[in-house]
């Protein structure tokens, strides 16, 4: 948003409630939407905006003629109103330096209003009106508070907004961090557009300027008081009050003269931030034009013509062969070209110049394309057709979707209980907590593991050995982790989800454990297992629970030195964690078991799922 205005500082308006018509005639062409974020992280953060919204704290440039609306009210407070807002978020984890709420400042700059404007008249009407329609579409009942100002020079709104993300966490960061801010910004100005104001420039590196500093680039030096010269026979009382008030006028003076040159230097900190920004843009703009000039493919229709066909005089778009035959007939739709009779096509002058003239290979096509069009528009086409191909493997590489849930929850609870020898309550809160559900593929039914974050999940095949990640899955960036109840005692690590539970109910299932799975053995914490330990779950002791085998061995090692844990292997060499559960109903423990013995035989053999 343009730095020169005040944010504080309110616009000027004049229209009707119908957008279109309260845009006006010239006095808008100018305007630019105005949005600027701040920070609301405590309790003393929501008291000093709340002075200042509900003018319990009324500055200094306010008109207390004019009115202030609480559009949005907060009964009990704003900060009760975002703390039970943020209450509200199922998965928002509150820190002591989390910020809670962000305030949010939408105006319009004063060209919009005009000099005479007034709180109902139709633009500021307009103005508020396409403003909350945004708010609503945007956040909707994030939003706990919005005061309407127009007691000052140009009316503006305050709006507190609580950060929460789409599933549910409270992330400042990403909710208004500076590319959605910047989309924000880009956004608001769109609503504003049908009212004629527009968006100031993206990406300029000016700064925000505050209202005490704003206010210093405006002021205006009184005339100095005349002061007659005392008569030469004063008292020597008289005298000194005399000396006094002049040292006074003087001293005032120096300070709106020091005053006046701070507004001076911010003006050509503006100015120097504006012929930065632009120099900038014209070198990115310079850059793309380069860019595209190097990557730009010779036209289909100039290697058409340069091959001997000619334009179908009834049709611009396509080509016939020189014989006038109308079975030799290519349309050319930019980059794509279609020959009807042989009923090919592609895109792009090599793939043209390879079917007109029976090439074999790209090189010859480039070759004859320099030959007619120079090296540099061969190199230029050659480029173009490799970004095509870049374009067409990204456009097909998979994505991560969720496999979708079926309706098997008892038979899953069973496979946990029987063929994977779960203790019967630890696997009832695991499914209804979500740490599991079934899904279907093809005749097979699956067990998903779902990552924490939702970029993708561990899957383990019910009716048989089958198990790795669902396609998409980002496991060095996400992953499975399930925390068995309140309070936990410890973290633990295991290649699975299985293996984790296997080890919490072995070894003390009445201890609340965090269980994290790293999808297979790995030298090293990824990086948001590190991230979710570190931020977490700083105090808890790590166990690194792998296999016991060299692998397992080797890597368990070296992740827990990573996390600065210990690791704790299966006492049989080459067992997991799930092969040491005993084999005899978990409802019903053996009271001799010891979990360090070697396991009786288990067929893993479950029930059938259909």
């Amino acid at each position: 948003m343009p730095g020169s205005l005040d944010p504080w500082a309110p616009p000027d308006a004049v229209g009707s409630t119908d957008l279109e018509s309260a845009a006006g005639e010239g006095d808008g062409d100018m305007a630019m939407a105005v949005l600027h974020t701040m920070k609301i992280r405590s309790s003393g953060d929501a008291a000093r905006l709340a002075g200042h919204n509900d003018r319990s704290h009324r500055p200094s440039n306010s008109d207390p003629g004019r009115p202030v609306q609480e559009l949005v009210p907060q009964p009990a407070g704003p900060w009760s109103a975002i703390e039970s807002r943020v209450e509200q978020l199922p998965r928002a984890k509150v820190r002591a330096n989390s910020v809670k709420a962000v305030s949010m400042l939408l105006s319009a700059s004063p060209e919009y209003f005009g000099p005479d404007w007034k709180p109902d008249d139709a633009k500021t009407s307009a103005w508020l009106e396409a403003t909350q329609r945004w708010l609503d579409r945007e956040f909707g009942d994030l939003v706990v508070g919005t005061w309407a100002h127009y007691d000052e020079k140009t009316p503006h709104l305050h709006v507190h907004i609580v950060p929460g993300t789409k599933d549910g966490r409270l992330s400042a960061k990403e909710r208004f961090g500076r590319t959605n801010l910047r989309r924000y910004q880009t956004q608001y100005a769109k609503a504003l557009e049908p009212l004629g104001i527009k968006r100031g420039l993206s990406g300029s590196r000016q700064r925000h300027v505050p209202p005490q500093v704003f206010r210093n680039d405006i002021v205006k030096l009184k005339p100095l008081k005349r002061l007659e010269p005392p008569p030469l026979m004063l008292k020597e009382q008289t005298r000194q009050q005399w000396m006094d008030e002049l040292l006074a006028v003087i001293a005032r003076r120096e300070k709106a003269l020091e005053q006046q040159a701070q507004g001076r230097q911010v003006a050509e900190r503006q100015r120097r931030w504006a012929e930065e920004t632009a120099r900038e843009k014209e070198q990115e703009l310079e850059a793309a034009r380069r860019e595209r000039a190097q990557l730009r493919d010779i036209d289909l229709k100039q290697v058409l013509e340069a091959s001997g066909w000619q334009r179908d005089p009834d049709d611009r778009n396509q080509y016939i062969h020189s014989a006038g035959k109308a079975a030799g007939r290519i349309s050319v739709q930019p980059p794509k070209w279609y020959d009807h009779a042989a009923g090919r096509g592609a895109g792009g002058a090599i793939d043209l110049a390879m079917h007109v003239h029976g090439f074999t290979k790209p090189q010859e096509a480039v070759g004859w394309l320099r030959d007619e069009f120079g090296a540099g528009g061969a190199a230029a086409a050659y480029r173009a057709r490799q970004v095509a191909a870049a374009d067409r493997v990204v456009e097909r590489a998979p994505t991560y979707h969720p496999p979708e849930p079926v309706e098997r929850t008892q038979a899953l609870k069973s496979w946990l209980t029987g063929t994977r020898r779960l203790a019967s309550d630890l696997a009832e809160r695991l499914v209804e907590s979500g740490g599991v559900y079934a899904s279907r593929a093809g005749k097979w039914i699956n067990a998903v593991f779902p990552f924490r974050n939702g970029r993708g999940a561990e899957v383990k095949g019910i009716d048989g050995d089958f198990k790795g990640n669902a396609p998409g899955s980002s496991p060095t960036k996400d992953g499975w982790i399930w925390q068995t109840g309140d309070a936990p005692k410890r973290f633990i690590v295991a290649e699975s989800p299985l293996d984790a539970l296997a080890y919490h109910q072995i070894h003390h299932a009445e201890s609340v454990s965090v269980l994290a799975s790293t999808a297979g053995a790995k030298p090293y914490a990824p990086s948001w297992l590190k991230s979710e330990r570190d931020l977490m779950y700083p105090d808890l002791p790590v166990i690194v629970a792998y296999d016991n085998d060299e692998t397992g061995q080797i890597m368990a090692q070296s992740i827990a030195e990573h996390l600065s844990g210990e690791t704790h292997l299966p006492s049989i060499k080459g067992a997991d964690w799930s092969d040491m559960l005993p084999t005899t109903d978990p409802s019903d423990p053996d009271p001799d078991f010891d979990p360090m013995e070697p396991p009786r035989p288990n067929p893993r053999s479950g029930p059938s799922l259909d």
